[in-house]
């Protein structure tokens, strides 16, 4: 056990240096420590309360790390904005504040790791516990997301917590017991919005336990009882249920200090959220109108209400890609397929072993025990089973299709279910026990050679991580996380003397990568912060594309490149040659043609230039890449003028996006 979370743990921290830090993580990092200087919990509170405190708990503790003037940024509670700065501009160590975030998050997945044997091992005893665990450790997922300050991995560890606990608590009520649930529950709720699932949860657990019918033991100070009725247990559990949720409700109001403002008394009177309240609940749905009229009652802290209702709204429509097709609305099979494609075909071998087992035991059982095995195998196991369950009809049902990461709670209870091929081994069945040792080590050899570009990870279903791009996006893939791999790739050619043309790099991310070493011509990214100005000329070249914007996932020309996008490119390419070649006393009158103004009409022409081109290179395989996450290409004059010039090689009539 010790090995595997050694062996977890270092390629865990070996990774993480080497990777700049993903569009997330800057929220997580200038958010949370926005909480522990200054009191003031609006930056970043739809993101979960818990692990934006856990991951810049060392921040707040490092006396260099100097937080940004509180200027316009801070007051329009743009998060983005103020963690540039703090990253950026005050001469901070960036290697450093990353490490220490992060190392945070390897923390954690290490405590989830001890959990998710200890549980394994109850169930399937020692040998299943260390099946369980190697799942874990060496899960490509699981390293990625345990090497990022971000939620993923303590929603997992929470979720899984919870639900354990809770269970535990209703097989025998005690004091001990109430105590754990009770911290366990709300930090669940605090870990990240979804965790508000411990109510259907814990229904679904209690009226398994109900229906079951043994006898609930009761070991409560000044009170001990054997209770044999459904109604007497029904009525200590909605009891213990009410015990539960004010606890919760009391650590939510500890976790904001105790009061309903998210700023401080002595605040400034301007400060305010990034979005107001008045846009959320406009066109909000019934959940976010819900959730405003519970931060107008003062119910509970207006920043945890607030990053409610931001999630209730945000999630309802979210740009999306999945295997060449392109939504709004997200597909319900985006999720199965994401599992489908990015867990380590070892572990599905793993689980049917698992499932063998299960099925091999009750076959040699007498037939008259075999209901009666069956029957208590769930119950011991229901936790998992109603963890896995509800989460993923949670997800599936969720238009939110930006990442594979979201299914992260699901895994867990998957691993430990997986520990049920440890019977292999305490039962000296040879061929499927080596079976199992061969694809532990097959998945141990899966992780170190995909080192350190595990959020990249795809399996040999479709060709492995240098595929990848091809089928799914965003988080999954490409999430701003490769401008090192970016630097040293050019470092490389120009040694090797193969570098002397232009690089032009469309980079998703808010990583600065002049500050990784990346020299390059900057194309409209996302988010896009170059200043306003003419269009460049675009000549041939070395040509690096985030796998994000080579899908045309995000940018305004979304989807593949239809007749309304060559129309519009074609119309602002017009107007731009005729700027062009007037003269400047006639420049003015040129730049009022349109709907657009001239800034923003050229910013469109770019993007769509580059959608056209990106269009152009998905046809042809990249020359090569950086992490797998970001796409380089070159290109002579020859092939960049037909590609952004000559006939589409793509052309779909019309805007082939689903959309509401």
């Amino acid at each position: 056990m010790t090995g595997l979370l050694v062996i977890h743990a270092t390629l865990c921290l070996t990774s993480l240096v080497r990777k700049s830090h993903t569009s997330d993580e800057v929220l997580f990092i200038a958010g949370g420590l926005s909480y522990w200087l200054f009191d003031d919990y609006r930056l970043g509170s739809e993101a979960g309360h818990l692990p934006l405190c856990w991951a810049s708990l060392p921040l707040a503790l490092m006396d260099d790390v100097r937080f940004p003037e509180r200027g316009a940024s801070w007051t329009d509670g743009d998060v983005w904005a103020v963690g540039h700065d703090l990253l950026y501009t005050q001469g901070n160590d960036l290697q450093a504040i990353l490490a220490a975030s992060r190392s945070m998050i390897v923390a954690l997945s290490l405590m989830l790791a001890l959990v998710i044997y200890h549980v394994s091992s109850r169930l399937f005893g020692t040998a299943g516990g260390l099946v369980s665990l190697s799942l874990y450790c060496l899960c490509p997922s699981v390293l990625a997301h345990a090497s990022l300050a971000t939620s993923d991995l303590a929603a997992a560890a929470t979720f899984l917590a919870a639900t354990v606990s809770l269970w535990w608590l209703l097989a025998r009520i005690t004091l001990l017991r109430l105590a754990i649930t009770a911290l366990a529950v709300p930090a669940m709720v605090l870990a990240k919005m979804s965790g508000l699932l411990i109510l259907p949860l814990g229904v679904l657990l209690a009226l398994v336990r109900l229906l079951d019918g043994r006898p609930l033991p009761v070991r409560l100070p000044r009170w001990r009882a054997c209770l044999n009725t459904q109604g007497s247990q029904a009525a200590i559990f909605a009891s213990v249920g009410l015990i539960l949720a004010g606890v919760a409700a009391m650590l939510i109001w500890a976790s904001f200090g105790f009061r309903h403002s998210a700023v401080p008394a002595g605040a400034p009177g301007q400060a305010r959220f990034e979005q107001r309240w008045e846009a959320l609940r406009h066109n909000g749905g019934a959940a976010v109108q819900s959730v405003s009229r519970m931060s107008d009652r003062r119910l509970l802290p207006e920043a945890y209400l607030y990053g409610l209702a931001f999630q209730f709204k945000t999630s309802g429509s979210r740009r999306a890609f999945a295997a060449g097709r392109y939504s709004l609305l997200g597909w319900g099979w985006f999720f199965p397929y994401a599992v489908l494609i990015k867990t380590p075909l070892a572990t599905f071998g793993v689980f049917f072993l698992a499932t063998a087992a299960v099925l091999h035991r009750l076959r040699r059982l007498p037939r008259q025990r075999r209901i009666r095995a069956l029957r208590r195998g769930l119950y011991r196991t229901a936790p998992l089973w109603a963890l896995g369950a509800i989460y993923w009809t949670f997800a599936v049902g969720s238009n939110l299709n930006i990442g594979h990461r979201h299914v992260l709670p699901v895994y867990v209870p998957v691993f430990v279910l997986a520990g049920a091929a440890g019977y292999w081994f305490r039962h000296g069945w040879r061929v499927p026990q080596w079976a199992t040792a061969a694809l532990l080590v097959v998945l141990g050899a899966t992780a170190v050679g995909t080192w350190p570009d595990y959020l990249a990870y795809f399996n040999r279903l479709v060709g492995g991580p240098a595929n990848g791009y091809r089928h799914l996006v965003d988080s999954s893939l490409d999430w701003g996380q490769d401008l090192p791999a970016l630097a040293d790739w050019l470092e490389n050619e120009r040694i090797a003397g193969r570098l002397d043309e232009p690089v032009y790099l469309a980079y998703f991310g808010n990583a600065l990568p002049a500050h990784y070493g990346v020299d390059a011509i900057l194309l409209p990214g996302v988010p896009d912060r170059r200043p306003p100005g003419m269009p460049a000329e675009l000549t041939g070249g070395v040509y690096a594309i985030s796998a994000t914007l080579l899908q045309s996932t995000l940018q305004t020309p979304m989807g593949p490149w239809c007749d309304v996008y060559e129309d519009l490119y074609r119309g602002d390419r017009a107007a731009l040659q005729r700027w062009g070649k007037a003269a400047v006393e006639d420049r003015p009158r040129i730049e009022t043609e349109g709907e657009l103004a001239w800034t923003a009409r050229m910013r469109r022409f770019e993007e769509l230039r580059l959608a056209r081109l990106c269009a152009s290179l998905r046809r042809r395989s990249p020359d090569g890449n950086a992490g797998h996450s970001i796409l380089i290409y070159r290109l002579s004059d020859e092939q960049l003028r037909a590609a952004i010039d000559g006939p589409p090689v793509e052309l779909a009539r019309g805007i082939q996006v689903e959309a509401p």
